[in-house]
């Protein structure tokens, strides 16, 4: 589990990207980099599942974050969870008419933001290796309840009734996302943004997640408050790619 942020990427590494240029990673890119590190189809017989873990582990660590294990059913009756790659909090800040902040109400929706690295070209709404798994991270969203308000418990608080429920794709510069995603996620009043990667012009193998955010969807308050989207995120630390990952 993780909060919206995520930890802070070591103050070290990020010092040292400042003196570093990055340019936007393609899918295209990866796989030439991947090859000059010895992987390929040649070498690999499970080469496309490999480069997904792989670039996969690569967002997570640049984050600074731990892969999150816990499974989420979209309903009730559900038999199978689904298992975004990271797990946040969905947060709100409602500011007071009267100025003073102590009359502000700031809402924290646990679990409310899923972040899912997707190594492809373009990210299918059915793909056929896991068709449900997109419409699930939406249908778990959309129904997410339980919400802190200035720190006070309330259970039955719906995270997307506050425009404050979120999916993230992390995937290579270029790479599309199907329209029945956009406007699954609209229905169902989830946010949708995507984040892209960079790499290292010198070294190829040090990639980093790039400091910006596509607004995809941007989710209604239903109260009739205006939704402003979550400000861009600063980009994640260069990490060594892990070629050798299986």
């Amino acid at each position: 589990m993780v909060d919206t942020d995520g930890r802070i990427p070591s103050p070290w590494r990020i010092l040292k990207d400042t003196f570093r240029d990055f340019i936007e990673t393609t899918n295209r890119y990866f796989h030439i980099t991947a090859s000059k590190n010895g992987l390929s189809k040649v070498t690999s017989s499970n080469y496309t599942t490999r480069m997904g873990r792989i670039f996969e582990d690569t967002v997570i660590r640049s984050l600074g974050e731990n892969k999150n294990t816990q499974g989420f059913r979209p309903n009730k009756t559900s038999t199978k969870k689904v298992i975004p790659d990271l797990v946040g909090n969905g947060g709100k800040h409602f500011f007071s008419t009267s100025g003073n902040p102590k009359d502000d109400i700031v809402f924290s929706f646990p679990n409310a933001t899923f972040v899912d690295a997707k190594f492809t070209s373009n990210v299918n709404f059915s793909p056929s290796y896991n068709p449900g798994q997109i419409k699930g991270f939406i249908d778990v969203l959309s129904n997410m309840k339980g919400s802190y308000a200035n720190g006070k418990w309330n259970p039955n608080i719906k995270a997307s009734e506050y425009g404050a429920a979120t999916l993230v794709f992390i995937t290579p510069e270029g790479t599309t996302l199907d329209s029945n995603i956009i406007e699954y996620a609209a229905s169902k009043n989830v946010n949708l943004y995507q984040r892209t990667v960079q790499q290292d012009v010198l070294e190829p193998s040090n990639v980093r997640v790039a400091p910006n955010m596509s607004i995809l969807n941007q989710a209604l308050d239903y109260r009739g408050e205006e939704n402003i989207p979550s400000p861009l995120k600063a980009s994640g630390q260069s990490v060594k790619v892990n070629w050798d990952k299986l």
